[in-house]
C-alpha cells in the first residue's frame, strides 16, 4: 500500500515538472515600448513622461520594466499596467529601457530599448528674417523667433547684447524694424528660458542684417532689327569692381517676372514681343551676391507705347462720342414717342355769340 502511493506521489511530482519545463519553453509576443509625452522636442529636466508597454490582445498579470543605466547597474520596476509614469524626470533617469509582460503560463521577450536622455538645457530656438537680410534703407524688417516649447519668454540679442524680451502669446516671438537705417546694422539672435522652471535654451544660430541702397540699372528699349514683331530691352548695372556676377530680373507692370538672366557682364538684353495699340510697362533690376547673402538693387520702369496709340486713343474717344450722341438721339425719340401717346386735353365749351335785333316801327307824326 505505502508503494502505490509513494509512486503515485512521485509521478504527480514529475508531472508537475514537466508541465512546468513545458511552459518555461512558451514565449509570449515580444511587446513594444513607447514614450508618451505632452509637449513635444526633447525631455527637459523636470518634465512629466510615460513610458508605455504596448502589447498584442491577451490576458496579461504582469508588466515589467527594466532600466540599464549608462554605468551599467539595472533596475527594475513591475506593475499590472503597462504605463510607467515618470514625475519631474532627472538626469539619473538617462539609459535604456526595455518591457516585457507576462500571464500565468508565460513571458514574453524584452521590448527593444527605448533610449531616455535628460535635457538641462533647452535646443537653440529658430530664427528668421524677413523679406531679407539686406534690405534697402527705409524697409520694414520682421525678426521671428520660435520654437516647439509653450509657456516661454524670449530674449533678442543684437550684437551679443540683450535689446529685446517677450512673446507674442504662443511659441513665438516677432520684432518689427519699421525703418531700417544703419543703426539696425548687426547680428541678431536669440534664446529663451521657461517661465515655469527658468531653465533656459541654447542660443540660436546668427542672422546678419545689413542696409544697403544699390543704385537703379540704366535701361531702355530698341527695334529688334532681325525681327519687326520684337523689341529688345537693355538692362545694364552701373559699374562695381567689387561684384563680378549679376542676377538681371525683367518684370512686368504687374510686378511678375518675365525671364531672369545670370551674367558676369553688366549688361543684357531681354527680348520682348513689340505691343499692339496698347502700352506696355517693365520693370528692371539686378541682385549681387555679398557674403553668403543677396542684396537687390532699385528698380528702372520703362513704358513702350505701340506706333498705334494715339490713333487707337482717338477711335476709342470717336467711339465713345458716338454712343453718347446715340442715347441722346433715343432719349429724345423715347420722349416724342410718349408724348404722341398722350390724349389732348378737353376744349372749353364753345361760346355762342347772340345780335339783338332791331325791330323798326314806322308811325304818321301829326301836323
Amino acid at each position: 500500500m505505502m508503494n502505490s502511493k509513494v509512486f503515485y506521489t512521485f509521478t504527480i511530482t514529475c508531472f508537475l515538472l514537466v508541465s512546468k519545463l513545458w511552459a518555461s519553453d512558451i514565449v509570449l509576443p515580444k511587446p513594444m515600448l513607447k514614450q508618451v509625452k505632452e509637449d513635444p522636442g526633447y525631455i527637459m529636466k523636470g518634465d512629466t513622461i510615460t513610458l508605455k508597454c504596448i502589447k498584442e490582445s491577451g490576458e496579461v498579470n504582469m508588466f515589467y520594466l527594466v532600466h540599464e543605466k549608462p554605468n551599467g547597474k539595472n533596475e527594475s520596476q513591475q506593475q499590472s499596467t503597462g504605463e510607467f509614469l515618470f514625475r519631474s524626470i532627472q538626469k539619473e533617469n538617462n539609459g535604456d529601457y526595455f518591457c516585457r509582460y507576462c500571464n500565468q503560463k508565460a513571458c514574453s521577450e524584452f521590448s527593444s530599448p527605448l533610449n531616455i536622455f535628460v535635457h538641462d538645457i533647452f535646443p537653440r530656438p529658430h530664427i528668421n528674417v524677413s523679406p531679407q537680410r539686406i534690405v534697402h534703407p527705409g524697409t520694414t524688417v520682421t525678426i521671428t523667433c520660435t520654437t516647439l516649447y509653450s509657456n516661454v519668454e524670449f530674449s533678442l540679442f543684437q550684437n551679443n547684447t540683450i535689446f529685446k524680451n517677450g512673446n507674442d502669446g504662443g511659441n513665438q516671438f516677432s520684432y518689427v524694424i519699421s525703418n531700417a537705417s544703419q543703426g539696425n546694422v548687426g547680428f541678431y539672435s536669440c534664446m529663451f528660458k521657461s517661465k515655469t522652471n527658468g531653465m533656459r535654451s541654447v542660443r540660436s544660430n546668427t542672422m546678419k542684417i545689413s542696409v544697403l541702397e544699390l543704385p537703379h540699372p540704366l535701361m531702355f528699349w530698341e527695334e529688334d532689327p532681325s525681327d519687326t514683331k520684337m523689341l529688345r530691352i537693355n538692362c545694364t548695372a552701373p559699374y562695381n569692381r567689387e561684384y563680378n556676377r549679376f542676377l538681371f530680373t525683367l518684370l512686368d507692370g504687374s510686378k511678375i517676372i518675365e525671364e531672369d538672366v545670370t551674367a558676369e557682364d553688366q549688361t543684357v538684353i531681354f527680348s520682348v514681343p513689340k505691343p499692339k495699340y496698347t502700352t506696355k510697362q517693365y520693370r528692371c533690376l539686378y541682385r549681387v551676391k555679398i557674403d553668403f547673402d543677396y542684396a537687390d538693387s532699385l528698380y528702372s520702369i520703362e513704358e513702350i507705347k505701340a506706333k498705334g496709340f494715339l490713333i487707337l486713343i482717338v477711335r476709342h474717344i470717336l467711339s465713345a462720342l458716338i454712343l453718347i450722341l446715340t442715347g441722346i438721339i433715343l432719349l429724345l425719340h423715347f420722349k416724342d414717342g410718349r408724348n404722341s401717346d398722350e390724349k389732348p386735353p378737353d376744349l372749353p365749351p364753345v361760346s355762342a355769340r347772340y345780335k339783338r335785333k332791331t325791330k323798326i316801327v314806322e308811325f304818321d307824326v301829326d301836323e
